[in-house]
């Protein structure tokens, strides 16, 4: 694919075994700080040092929290707030104006907190192994068969690069399923989104974007993160795992309806 999905659950492997394909395993940040420790002066070793420190701590706090599993439990709700409580508190500490200033030239790390927030939501999805052998009963393919691309907001660029990845994802595995993660929109109201061959688009700030520059003004309002709309894309994903991919002319004609 053109694109490069932050997170893509193949049909042959367990869901946890999310490093062989690309997923951020908690120490991404960890990298990117000592790859871009040349840029800090003598002057600002001790903020490097309070960046790690925080860093470490969100990730411990994720570490703690156990679930949600691939069988649906009364508190999924709650546990899934209360990761999303934690990414905001991060996200607010990487958003503030003097953290941004100074790590303008490693602002890799605000990009990777949402792709490290998408390992850690669906870390615990391998706990089953009849949804484990569900998956090596399947296919051959390699392919995913969920994709999950993250982006800081999207545009209609973005957007068309991720329809045709999509396309080009559903040629080879029909049954995968390809949704894009964004923290703002920037689309036009005008646009057709039916036209686009993603499965669903999450705003999770339920917001439009705005420049970097101009949400420091006062009086700019930044939603949080809402955890309604991380839940709901949570069940998705497990429910599109967990479900019946049986399909066929003999399947359907049981039905009497055949997609």
């Amino acid at each position: 694919m053109n694109n490069n999905p932050a997170i893509a659950f193949p049909i042959r492997s367990r869901i946890g075994n999310l490093s062989a394909f690309g997923i951020p395993r908690g120490d991404q940040t960890s990298r990117i700080l000592q790859k871009r420790a040349h840029v800090f002066t003598s002057f600002n070793h001790s903020f490097l040092a309070e960046l790690n420190a925080r860093y470490v701590k969100w990730q411990a706090e994720n570490e703690a929290l156990k679930g949600p599993f691939n069988k649906p439990q009364p508190g999924d709700q709650e546990l899934i707030a209360q990761r999303t409580r934690l990414l905001n508190d991060y996200l607010d500490f990487l958003d503030a104006p003097e953290v941004v200033e100074t790590l303008s030239s490693a602002n890799r790390m605000r990009s990777a907190a949402i792709r490290e927030f998408i390992y850690f939501l669906f870390r615990d999805l391998n706990a089953s192994d009849c949804l484990a052998a569900r998956f090596a009963s399947l296919s051959d393919s390699e392919q995913p068969s969920v994709a999950l691309e993250c982006k800081t907001y999207l545009d209609k660029t973005m957007l068309e690069g991720s329809s045709t990845a999509a396309e080009q994802l559903k040629v080879r595995n029909p049954n995968a399923l390809y949704l894009v993660v964004s923290e703002w929109l920037k689309l036009t109201e005008n646009i057709n989104l039916r036209k686009f061959k993603v499965d669903q688009i999450y705003v999770f700030r339920k917001q439009k974007n705005t420049d970097r520059e101009f949400r420091y003004l006062p009086g700019y309002q930044k939603n949080p993160v809402h955890d309604d709309v991380v839940s709901h894309l949570f069940n998705m994903v497990r429910t599109h795992l967990i479900s019946n991919w049986e399909g066929g002319v003999p399947h359907g004609l049981e039905r009497g309806f055949l997609l």
